[in-house]
């Protein structure tokens, strides 16, 4: 157990699911670090994992803390946390990260965990297309995403740019679910600040 996550409300059972002793996470190449007054997410090559590898869930987000912080909001409704495995990404999601998860967790449950934000639904489709092996190209015009994908690209309005919105764009059913903060951008944030 660590002290530094009892202010922020994990519970015992989500820091021992997690193993946390400290809150600095290993990438094998960088560390994400967090801390009352500091939080580093690093840009990496590789993945930070946590959970049971073989469990028929995978939660995919952009760093170990969101984890952390989803599932101490949410454990009531995972009830059997041994069943999940978490992934974060880090800063910019990499095809060679994608391609990983996609060769070593088949046949998996997909929930991504990306920000309420513009670039979190745009991450949502960066990662769930390349989960489904489709490339895609985004490209921000002022007010509005370009999306090449499939030989053709779609132009969206940014406030209207979603997961579903693209794949009923483009006829992609990839499976894949998303999860949101409903009062913050983000769950860390969430967990963080809503004192009620």
């Amino acid at each position: 157990m660590c002290e530094i996550f009892f202010p922020l409300g994990v519970p015992p059972e989500v820091q021992s699911l997690f193993n946390l002793k400290e809150a600095v996470f290993d990438y094998n190449d960088s560390v994400e670090t967090y801390s009352p007054e500091s939080f580093f997410v690093p840009s990496s090559r590789n993945l930070w994992i946590a959970g049971n590898e073989s469990a028929p869930e995978v939660l995919i987000s952009r760093s170990a803390m969101e984890c952390i912080a989803f599932l101490s909001l949410n454990l009531v409704k995972y009830r059997n946390p041994d069943k999940l495995c978490f992934i974060a990404l880090g800063n910019r999601p990499a095809n060679g990260q994608l391609n990983w998860i996609r060769d070593n967790f088949k046949k998996r449950k997909y929930t991504l965990l990306f920000e309420d934000d513009l670039a979190g639904r745009a991450t949502d489709v960066v990662v769930a297309a390349g989960l489904k092996s489709h490339s895609v190209k985004l490209r921000w015009l002022g007010e509005t995403v370009e999306v090449a994908c499939k030989n053709r690209s779609v132009k969206f309005s940014a406030d209207q740019f979603s997961l579903n919105a693209f794949e009923l764009a483009f006829s992609i059913r990839t499976g894949i679910r998303t999860r949101k903060s409903i009062l913050y951008s983000t769950f860390l944030d969430q967990l963080r600040y809503d004192t009620s």
